[in-house]
């Protein structure tokens, strides 16, 4: 079944991060939570787990999935209006042009759960105690150079094409940023829910989370905020830093792919086709990635 060009959303149900190397892609240098990865044998990935546990270092066949900040609730995106400049005479407006908007697309998410690891990231500082208590700054004197990072968000939706043989039926509607600062807007105490708010903006990119340029050929143009997807499945991102000896490649047993065929891998940017093989439990390669080469897998969940 293939994914419908007319569909209806609600809901924001997902939000992942990912720390980006000194090339944007998304991997970082520790296990940010903790996961069951299926084990590898050679390049034989099984049905059994072996945990993984957080602040692990990530090599080899050790997955990256960033981390979760759950408790979403609301993102908001400003897409700025193009300027629409008239051409007056004659008592009237005899003609006009639309020009792009000289500000940027941002936003806003709020959640309703704080996540340390989430704010230490984001900020780019640290952790530090105090007794048994843990303490962070906050509106520090890194405020306009924060960490950049990539981000996944996504919300349910159902195909709603008149005409669709599959009406009704699940799909989920998406957002990459590759890059973007997000920071946090501090707020106190009330009555209700405290609602954490943060700010983000989109950096321009030219090329995808995973490393492939943006071509006009392909994409239709050369650099963006911010990429829509929609998916049959819950899509799905996990990275590797290579260690020139894994040549398997397995995802968290708790989020498996949905089929093979949903299933696509990048390796230093580059689309791999060939010499790999792709089942639900993970990724193997004939030749094992190069030393410090980062393999990128989007899949359906």
């Amino acid at each position: 079944m293939a994914v419908s060009n007319i569909r209806s959303t609600a809901g924001f149900r997902h939000l992942q991060l990912f720390e980006l190397n000194t090339n944007f892609y998304p991997i970082g240098a520790l296990v940010l939570e903790a996961c069951l990865p299926y084990t590898v044998s050679g390049s034989v990935i099984s049905g059994s787990t072996v945990a993984v546990a957080a602040g692990a270092t990530v090599s080899g066949s050790v997955p990256y999935y960033g981390v979760r900040h759950s408790g979403a609730k609301v993102l908001t995106i400003n897409d700025p209006t193009p300027r629409v400049i008239p051409h007056i005479g004659d008592d009237g407006v005899f003609s006009v042009q639309v020009l792009p908007a000289t500000e940027v697309m941002s936003g806003e998410l709020q959640v309703d759960k704080t996540n340390d690891i989430v704010d230490a990231i984001l900020g780019g500082t640290n952790k530090f105690t105090v007794g048994e208590s843990a303490l962070f700054l906050q509106s520090t004197d890194k405020r306009g150079f924060e960490n950049q990072v990539g981000a996944l968000a996504y919300s349910a939706g159902q195909d709603s094409a008149p005409s669709s043989s599959a009406f009704g039926a699940t799909q989920w509607d998406w957002r990459i940023m590759p890059k973007a600062i997000i920071f946090l807007r501090e707020s106190g105490y009330q009555a209700e829910a405290n609602v954490r708010t943060y700010s983000f903006t989109p950096m321009y990119c030219s090329a995808h989370i995973w490393g492939t340029a943006f071509l006009v050929a392909t994409e239709g143009a050369i650099r963006s905020q911010m990429i829509r997807g929609v998916s049959l499945g819950k899509p799905t991102l996990v990275s590797y830093l290579g260690d020139g000896a894994a040549v398997g490649f397995p995802f968290d047993s708790a989020q498996p792919a949905k089929s093979a065929t949903a299933i696509t891998v990048w390796v230093d940017g580059v689309l791999k086709s060939t010499a790999i093989a792709k089942s639900v439990s993970g990724v193997s390669f004939a030749v094992a990635p190069g030393a410090a080469s980062v393999i990128v897998v989007l899949y359906e969940q």
